[in-house]
C-alpha cells in the first residue's frame, strides 16, 4: 500500500509560520507577519524583474538591453502600449560630446512608490555627454508643440549632473507636469517662446506644474516667455522646488516663476532658489487662495518687478523667509523699478529677509506681518518692512553698489550677496548667496 502523500502547504504554515497548537490570537498575528513576509518577497520579485532599456543612435534597435542592442528612439511612454514597466529604467545616451534626441514624449505610465519609473541621462564614461530633446523638426523653422507631457505618477527624470539633460525648442511648453509623486532634476529647459494667441495652450512656458507631491531640484529655466508656471489646479497640489535657477540671457519681457493656486489645498514651496537676471518679474503670486512660501531665495535685479502679488483679494497665504532681493536704481531703460509689489490683497508674512534697493510699492491698506528684516536704499513704503533702513554689509559691498541696470547680465549673474562676517543682518537673507552656489559654469550662459 502506498503511503499518502499530503500536498505541500505554500504560505504561513510552508514557512513555519504557523502551529496547530497556537492560539487563535497568536495565529492571527503570525498569519499578519506571513502576509507583510510574503508583500515583501512578492515586491523583491517584481524590482528584479525591472529591465534597463537602453537608448542610442548607435544601436542596432532590437532588444534595447544594452548599449549594442539599443534602442534608436525612446519607446511609447502612454498606458496600455507601453513595454515600460514599474521599476524599468530608460537610459540615454549622451556620447561623448552630447547627442541630440527630436521627440516629444507623452508619459502616461506610473510607476510605483517602491519601484519607480525612471528616466535618465547615461552616467556612463563614453556615454555621459549631455542629452537635449529637442523640437525642432524639419529645421528651425518647425517646432514641436510639447516637449515632455508627464500624466503619469512616480516617474524620475533627471539627469547624471546639473543641465544634463537639456529639453528645448517646443512650442508651447518644454515640460508640462499633471502627474503626481514625481522628481525631476538636473534637467535645463530653455528656447520655449510659443505665440501669444492661442487659445488651447498656455503659450511658451518652460514647465507647467501641477499635480500634487511633485518635486523640482536643480533645474535651470531659462530663456522662455515664462519659466515656470502653476497650472490651475483642480485638486490638492504641493509642489517642491529646490535650487532652480530661472532667467534670461537678455533683458526682454520675460516672466519668471507664476504662481495661480485659486484651492486653499494649493500648496507651493521654493527654497535657496535664484530669479534672475534678465527677467521682467521675478515671482509672481496671482492666488486668490491656497499657500505660497518662498525661502531662502534670492531675488537679482528684475527690470519691473522682483516679487509682484497680485492675486485678487481672499485668503492667499505668502509667506518669505530669509530672502534676499536687490535691485539698482534704475533697471536698464533707465526707469524706476520695484523689489515688492503689493497691492495689499491676500495675506503677506515677510521674516529675516533683506531687501535691497527700488521701489517698496504698498498702498495703505496693506497687511504684511513684517519681523527681522532688514532694508537699505529703498523708495516709496518705507515702513511695510522694517520701521529704518540699515546697511546689511555684503562682503561685496563696493561692487554691488557700482551695478546699474545698465550693466551686463553676465556680470550682475556674477554679484555674491554673502555678507560680511561683521553684519549686523547676520542670520538673515538668503542662503543661494549667488548664482554661483547653484551653477558653477553659470558665465557660460551669457554672451560678452
Amino acid at each position: 500500500m502506498q503511503n499518502s502523500v499530503r500536498p505541500r502547504a505554500f504560505g504561513a504554515r510552508r514557512l513555519g509560520l504557523l502551529r496547530p497548537w497556537k492560539t487563535a490570537r497568536t495565529a492571527k498575528k503570525e498569519l499578519a507577519v506571513a502576509a507583510l513576509l510574503l508583500s515583501s518577497i512578492f515586491l523583491a520579485c517584481s524590482a528584479c524583474q525591472a529591465r534597463d532599456y537602453y537608448i542610442s543612435p548607435a544601436g542596432d534597435g532590437t532588444t534595447g538591453l544594452s548599449w549594442s542592442t539599443a534602442l534608436r528612439n525612446i519607446p511609447p511612454l502612454n498606458f496600455g502600449i507601453s513595454p515600460i514597466q514599474p521599476g524599468d529604467r530608460i537610459i540615454l545616451d549622451g556620447g561623448t560630446g552630447g547627442v541630440t534626441y527630436t521627440t516629444a514624449l507623452d508619459i502616461g505610465v506610473s510607476g510605483t512608490a517602491t519601484n519607480p519609473i525612471t528616466i535618465m541621462q547615461s552616467p556612463e564614461p563614453g556615454h555621459n555627454g549631455r542629452v537635449t530633446l529637442s523640437g525642432f523638426v524639419g529645421g528651425a523653422q518647425v517646432r514641436l508643440p510639447v516637449g515632455v507631457r508627464l500624466a503619469g505618477s512616480y516617474i524620475r527624470m533627471y539627469g547624471s549632473r546639473r543641465g544634463g539633460l537639456r529639453i528645448s525648442d517646443y512650442l508651447f511648453q518644454g515640460v508640462a507636469v499633471t502627474g503626481s509623486n514625481n522628481w525631476l532634476s538636473n534637467l535645463e529647459i530653455a528656447g520655449v517662446f510659443g505665440p501669444i494667441i492661442n487659445p488651447s495652450k498656455v503659450p511658451g512656458v518652460g514647465l507647467l506644474f501641477a499635480g500634487n507631491n511633485n518635486v523640482y531640484k536643480c533645474l535651470d529655466i531659462f530663456n522662455c516667455l515664462l519659466m515656470a508656471q502653476q497650472g490651475f489646479p483642480t485638486s490638492e497640489s504641493n509642489s517642491d522646488f529646490e535650487r532652480c535657477w530661472f532667467f534670461d540671457t537678455y533683458n526682454r519681457s520675460a516672466g519668471g516663476f507664476v504662481v495661480n493656486g485659486g484651492r486653499e489645498d494649493s500648496r507651493v514651496e521654493v527654497s535657496n532658489c535664484v530669479f534672475g537676471p534678465g527677467l521682467a518679474q521675478g515671482l509672481i503670486n496671482k492666488s486668490s487662495s491656497g499657500f505660497l512660501a518662498v525661502n531662502g531665495s534670492l531675488f537679482l535685479n528684475a527690470s519691473q518687478d522682483n516679487i509682484l502679488l497680485s492675486g485678487a483679494a481672499g485668503t492667499s497665504r505668502t509667506v518669505l523667509r530669509r530672502n534676499t532681493a536687490f535691485m539698482t536704481d534704475a533697471n536698464y531703460l533707465g526707469l524706476p523699478h520695484n523689489n515688492l509689489n503689493y497691492n495689499s490683497n491676500g495675506n503677506l508674512t515677510v521674516v529675516n529677509s533683506i531687501f535691497y534697493g527700488g521701489l517698496i510699492r504698498a498702498d495703505a491698506a496693506a497687511r504684511a506681518k513684517a519681523s527681522g528684516n532688514f532694508q537699505y536704499n529703498v523708495l516709496g513704503n518705507t515702513v511695510l518692512l522694517a520701521s529704518t533702513l540699515a546697511d546689511p554689509q555684503f562682503r561685496q559691498a563696493e561692487l554691488i553698489k557700482a551695478l546699474k541696470g545698465t550693466t551686463p547680465l553676465k556680470e550682475q549673474a556674477a554679484a555674491d550677496f554673502t555678507l560680511a562676517d561683521c553684519s549686523p543682518a547676520s542670520g538673515k537673507g538668503a542662503r543661494a548667496t549667488s548664482v554661483k552656489v547653484l551653477n558653477k559654469a553659470f558665465a557660460s550662459y551669457f554672451f560678452p
